[in-house]
């Protein structure tokens, strides 16, 4: 039972995380990150990660977001996540509509009038 909350709760996370409009802005060359978007975003996933407790988490004026989890064995290697906030500006990040599939079957997906997804593209 615990399984599924803590999938219900990545997936509602994900979703969140996906509608923020974090699109590079190609013609900012001056700062880091290009756009408000992507800032909000880094400060969502600051604000998450104190929420679930973790005490060492830092945002600085690059949008850099920085967090320490210490281990609970001792001895064991250190590892780290490294991630970014934009996407592609090929692509428009603006009004983001996850669709989810559950028991996908391999088939190709039809996403819009003229837009489908296929596996073998």
């Amino acid at each position: 039972m615990a399984d599924k909350k803590i999938q219900k709760e990545l997936v509602e996370r994900f979703c969140r995380y996906v509608q923020i409009e974090t699109t590079s802005d190609e013609n900012v060359k001056d700062r880091c990150p290009t756009t408000a978007g992507q800032l909000t975003l880094i400060n969502l996933v600051a604000e998450e990660l104190e929420a679930l407790g973790v005490k060492e988490v830092s945002v600085d004026e690059n949008g850099y977001l920085r967090a320490f989890i210490p281990g609970n064995v001792p001895r064991k290697k250190v590892f780290g996540f490294i991630s970014h906030a934009d996407t592609s500006p090929e692509v428009s990040g603006k009004n983001v509509k996850p669709l989810i599939h559950k028991k996908y079957d391999g088939k190709p997906i039809k996403l819009a009038k003229d837009l489908v997804l296929s596996p073998s593209e």
